[in-house]
């Protein structure tokens, strides 16, 4: 599943969900030598420093991706089965 990731300084970051576990998604972002890890709390997306960040899913509706997140299992959900919510 694609993301845009867009830090408080503004700038923006196309990425792609590898998996995630609870709250925490693991993103690969071009660049980046190692995968990054975004954690949702208090309905607020958080880098691993703990920076603010907003994170888009292009081609779903807000809505519909927080009643999926909230609908998922709890553990071992992988970037598969979330294809088919964009489909």
């Amino acid at each position: 599943m694609r993301i845009i990731v867009t830090r408080w300084s503004g700038s923006r970051s196309d990425g792609i969900v590898l998996s995630t576990c609870g709250t925490i998604v693991r993103v690969a972002i071009p660049g980046c030598d190692d995968s990054v890890e975004f954690s949702y709390r208090g309905g607020q997306w958080l880098s691993e420093e703990g920076e603010p960040v907003e994170i888009e899913f292009p081609g779903l509706e807000n809505d519909d991706f927080v009643s999926a997140w909230n609908d998922r299992p709890s553990e071992g959900y992988v970037a598969a089965q979330a294809i088919a919510w964009v489909n």
